[in-house]
């Protein structure tokens, strides 16, 4: 299945598996930290909500 993946889209370039850790060198930081609010969501079974690739604000 991996192996049928093919960039479709002109905003992508290439598509590799990458580790946690080489997400935030290859990846705008914005993205870095959606996909590491999506696994953490999805390790944790919830859901999250960001803004721009972070968390709202805290009413006050």
């Amino acid at each position: 299945m991996a192996a049928d993946l093919r960039p479709h889209d002109e905003e992508l370039r290439s598509v590799a598996w990458c580790t946690p850790e080489q997400w935030a060198e290859r990846l705008a930081p914005h993205k870095a930290r959606r996909i590491n609010a999506c696994v953490h969501a999805a390790d944790t079974g919830t859901t999250g909500y960001l803004q721009h690739g972070w968390p709202p604000p805290t009413p006050t």
